[in-house]
C-alpha cells in the first residue's frame, strides 16, 4: 500500500542521512561527489540528504567549493 511505500522511503532516507553524516564525520569535509564516492551512494541521493542534514543543522557549508563529477563547482560540507 502507499503507507508501506512511504514507510520504506523514510527508512531509506534515514539510512542515507546516517551514512552521509558518518562519511563527513569520519573522513572530514567533502563535496556531494566526494561523499557519494566515500559511501557508495549516487550523487543525487547524497544531494537530497545533504539538504536534509543542513536543514536539521547537522552539517554546514565550509564556504569552499571544489569541482565535482559533472565538472561544476560543488559546495564543501562539514559536520561541526
Amino acid at each position: 500500500t502507499s503507507r508501506d511505500s512511504a514507510r520504506a522511503a523514510e527508512a531509506t532516507a534515514t539510512s542515507h542521512r546516517l551514512t552521509v553524516l558518518a562519511a563527513l564525520r569520519e573522513r572530514g569535509p567533502g563535496t556531494q561527489s566526494e561523499v557519494a564516492d566515500r559511501c557508495g551512494l549516487l550523487p543525487h541521493q547524497v544531494n537530497k540528504r545533504l539538504a536534509d542534514l543542513h536543514a536539521g543543522a547537522a552539517i554546514e557549508p565550509t564556504g569552499e567549493h571544489r569541482c565535482g563529477h559533472a565538472g561544476r563547482a560543488e559546495r564543501v560540507w562539514r559536520a561541526p
